[in-house]
């Protein structure tokens, strides 16, 4: 599942799953992960972030979140239950192949509002659609919104949250200087639509996502 020449390395023990784990600064988006190809890591382009400190409670989430799974049992108190679960999706990602999670991701796209959710949701999100958007936005509105931004996407992320693979669809509205969240469950259900003006902070409080912008993209 991780592919002939990724299945052959991990074989031989010539590849862990933190060798898949890779980081890049962008210019206008920071800091994000993404999972690394087999090219880049025969040709030892990236080498993944690591704590610089010899592991323990002080181990911040991002540098945790590049730690192989299962995390060592060395950390103790620094293995967050968060990076904990960033591991497990990290690893199932890992077991998939591109064709499989580009039709994972093309499922998400057909979620779903309950109708009862998505008018609590206009009604709860009120304030921040009048912030961002220059007024509220009543369920009809919510609902093609969220359509447009999981079709148009800037950025993806996945995680385990609640026992469940979420997928999150993050687009830059250009009418706002805010970026549109659109959260999915793994059964068909649109969980949540919001806009963030600092997202990078939104991501750092989140250290369960792992993006998969690259291999969406793909």
């Amino acid at each position: 599942m991780l592919g002939p020449g990724k299945h052959a390395l991990y074989a031989e023990g010539k590849l862990t799953l933190a060798d898949l784990v890779g980081e890049r600064h962008d210019p206008t988006w920071g800091k994000s992960r993404y999972q690394r190809s087999l090219r880049e890591i025969q040709a030892g382009t990236h080498t993944p972030s690591r704590s610089s400190g010899s592991g323990g409670a002080g181990v911040p989430p991002q540098t945790v979140a590049t730690l192989p799974h299962p995390i060592p049992q060395s950390l103790g108190a620094a293995a967050d239950p968060r990076a904990q679960l960033w591991a497990m999706r990290a690893n199932q990602l890992a077991a998939m192949t591109d064709a499989e999670l580009r039709a994972e991701i093309a499922v998400a796209q057909q979620a779903q509002w309950k109708p009862t959710r998505l008018i609590a949701h206009a009604k709860d999100h009120r304030r921040d659609f009048v912030q961002f958007l220059d007024g509220p936005l009543n369920p009809n509105q919510l609902e093609e919104l969220s359509r447009i931004v999981v079709h148009s996407w800037d950025r993806l992320f996945t995680e385990i949250d609640d026992e469940m693979v979420s997928y999150l669809f993050l687009a830059r509205w250009k009418q706002s200087d805010a970026t549109m969240v659109v959260s999915i469950s793994r059964g068909g259900v649109m969980r949540t639509c919001f806009p963030i003006a600092r997202i990078e902070q939104w991501i750092d409080r989140n250290p369960a996502l792992v993006e998969i912008t690259d291999r969406g993209n793909t």
